[in-house]
């Protein structure tokens, strides 16, 4: 009996639990690097709202970078780089809010600002698909989507205690005129997080992988996938989609704090009630996703996102903060059950050889498009702005005209993937054989 049960007992169980807390430990780091959080570091170092939206889109722009991950992915283990990597780049989100306390000159201070973080999301960037494969490599395919929204459900979970916290201990410091000690508090939290973090990693295991000669570089990963029928259309579906998520959302955090006025109280009320929905939301579509399938999941998500950018349309100062909650809700119904599937449905698309590449090539690809998107558009917030928030005649802020223009192509990306939904058929379904995808 208990031969048996050594033989068929699973060896990455622990090694999925520790993503769980990895994940949480990387989520806490990034609620108090972007959105308001970011809009209050900024605002102290000097940078415009503009440019504090290009900030927030340049994730996107640091996705070109996964193209590094590529050759990486066919080495037997990426564990080592992975821990590197994302260890260095937490370190530099702790850098940031040290910033003001340099001594330098506005422009100086952004300078460093913008090459600290833009190289710290180049190294999340290259790891991130290292880690997606790694962790959703050693969990049953049918079960990833479970996973996922367990992972997800713990992480809001995390974020809301540590929102709740965070913005009463910014929002002292910020009464008692303590900005100093605020920035402090946080690059002090960011550097214990990254501990616990590089500890989560430490502890999990890796499963050995499948190499591939032929494709070790960016160009032949390319040619072999580019290939698929299947990929390409959910390649060029989530271009679409990337776009339509840099046109208004990297702009939200300022709406918040400057042309809303709310405080960050306020906004972590807001963020609280977004963190609920979401784990209430989660919890349902990862079940539904293991008993039916991540593409019929990710088909109810998408129109719902659409749908969440009416609230911003009709956001005003008078209604800021109802709208902003009803905009996280209908937003964290869609995003729920569509961002289960992202990655994972993926990896059923493609040999097991190539789902590190095929996750890369599709960030990269789509991610700097929705950064020129978003730095295309900057100037356009910047003249709306400095015209008394009017264009055309007609009394508008900025990122209230980029919802209505986000709505349209995000409905648009909804229909590409309705269409791409028809002929996906999980690649588990024929084992390892693609050939009626080429």
């Amino acid at each position: 009996m208990n031969s048996v049960e050594k033989k068929t007992k699973d060896p990455y169980a622990f090694s999925r639990t520790m993503y769980y807390p990895k994940c949480a430990f990387a989520y806490l780091i990034s609620i108090i690097t972007t959105g308001a959080y970011l809009a209050k570091l900024t605002t102290a170092i000097g940078i415009s709202d503009g440019m504090t939206g290009m900030l927030s889109s340049l994730a996107s722009l640091a996705c070109f970078f996964q193209f590094a991950s590529v050759p990486l992915s066919y080495r037997k283990s990426s564990k080592g780089t992975v821990i590197f990597l994302t260890t260095l780049n937490n370190l530099l989100y702790s850098v940031l809010y040290m910033i003001p306390f340099m001594g330098l000159t506005a422009m100086a201070n952004s300078a460093i600002f913008f090459i600290c973080i833009l190289s710290s999301m180049i190294m999340n960037q290259i790891s991130a698909p290292l880690v997606a494969n790694w962790f959703l490599g050693i969990t049953r395919p049918e079960y990833r989507g479970t996973f996922l929204g367990i992972n997800s459900v713990i992480s809001n979970v995390c974020g809301l205690i540590f929102t709740f916290i965070a913005s009463m201990v910014a929002d002292n410091f910020t009464k008692s005129g303590n900005l100093e000690g605020m920035l402090i508090t946080f690059s002090i939290t960011i550097l214990v997080l990254n501990i616990l973090h590089f500890i989560t990693l430490l502890l999990a295991k890796e499963k050995p992988r499948r190499t591939c000669k032929k494709c070790d570089s960016v160009i032949r990963s390319f040619k072999i996938l580019i290939k698929n029928k299947v990929y390409r259309k959910y390649l060029l579906f989530f271009i679409v989609y990337s776009i339509s998520q840099a046109i208004a959302v990297p702009f939200f955090g300022t709406y918040q704090i400057r042309e809303l006025g709310l405080s960050m109280t306020k906004v972590t009320v807001i963020m609280t009630i977004s963190s609920i929905s979401a784990i209430l939301f989660l919890s349902i579509f990862g079940n539904y996703a293991r008993r039916h399938s991540l593409a019929q999941t990710m088909k109810i998500g998408l129109p719902m996102i659409a749908l969440s950018n009416i609230f911003i349309i009709l956001c005003t100062p008078k209604n800021g903060m109802i709208m902003f909650i009803l905009y996280y809700i209908v937003y964290n119904l869609g995003f729920s059950a569509f961002s289960l599937g992202t990655d994972p449905i993926v990896l059923e698309m493609v040999e097991e050889e190539h789902h590190t590449s095929a996750i890369a090539i599709k960030n990269v690809i789509a991610g700097p498009l929705g950064f020129l998107t978003t730095t295309l558009l900057t100037p356009l917030l910047n003249y709306i702005q400095g015209n008394g928030n009017v264009i055309f005649g007609i009394h508008i802020y900025g990122q209230q005209l980029f919802a209505i223009i986000a709505m349209a192509v995000m409905t648009v990306s909804s229909i590409m993937f309705y269409k791409f939904a028809r002929l996906h058929t999980p690649i588990t379904e024929y084992g390892s054989e693609v050939k009626d995808r080429i």
